[in-house]
């Protein structure tokens, strides 16, 4: 897939998205795990994307989460990366698409894209909670390589549940709002790779950013 195939999509028709959009908004964990959405090409593509961006050190300490890699915050529009700007595209179109089953999802316009990436053998980022100002959901794309992303009950980092987050996958995580929860937002930690490269790409409302005429997409 080039940055020329326009007419292709980055999500797989076969992905659940809307199964694991309902149980992102349950009363449950309040997120969800959705393997092979992305394909290898597409995959290739954002990677190929990112190769020559500048990306930073993340903060040794973001609240009481610690955490080691590297990170890439767009806000200011996505012209730079097609690729991207087309899978942010396509996920809003499938939360608006489940708009009239969850609430929420209507308002779904996520204005910032954080890259990030991991080395193996690095910590990754311990228990933490998304900051309260990312509304209504978070989508996270694993793009290059795999480690683990566990739901947590505590700080401590005693496990609800383990999933794999390999190239291709999504995890969907619940923020305040949506599906009328007032919070809601889960605990959870993402460990460094075992081996190679881990790059992966967050999706989020900002609703603290300054409001702009149109969107990235």
């Amino acid at each position: 897939m080039s940055k020329h195939d326009t007419h292709r999509e980055i999500l797989s028709l076969a992905a659940d998205l809307a199964g694991g959009l309902r149980a992102a908004a349950s009363h449950g964990a309040g997120a969800a795990f959705v393997p092979d959405a992305l394909p290898a090409e597409a995959c290739a593509w954002i990677v190929g994307e990112l190769a020559s961006a500048r990306f930073s050190r993340l903060q040794e300490h973001e609240g009481r989460a610690r955490q080691e890699g590297e990170i890439l915050v767009i806000r200011n529009g996505l012209r730079d990366y097609p690729a991207i700007r087309r899978l942010r595209r396509e996920l809003v179109s499938a939360a608006h698409e489940a708009a009239d089953e969850i609430a929420g999802l209507a308002s779904w316009e996520p204005n910032e894209v954080s890259a990030q990436r991991y080395r193996a053998g690095s910590l990754g980022i311990t228990p933490h909670l998304d900051l309260k100002r990312y509304r209504y959901l978070i989508v996270v794309a694993t793009v290059e390589g795999a480690a683990d992303f566990t739901l947590c009950k505590n700080r401590q980092g005693d496990l609800v549940a383990t999933w794999r987050a390999e190239t291709g996958s999504l995890i969907l995580l619940r923020g305040p709002g949506l599906g009328g929860a007032e919070d809601g937002r889960p605990l959870h930690t993402v460990a460094g790779p075992a081996q190679g490269q881990r790059t992966s790409l967050g999706f989020r409302m900002d609703t603290t950013a300054p409001a702009r005429s149109g969107n990235p997409a």
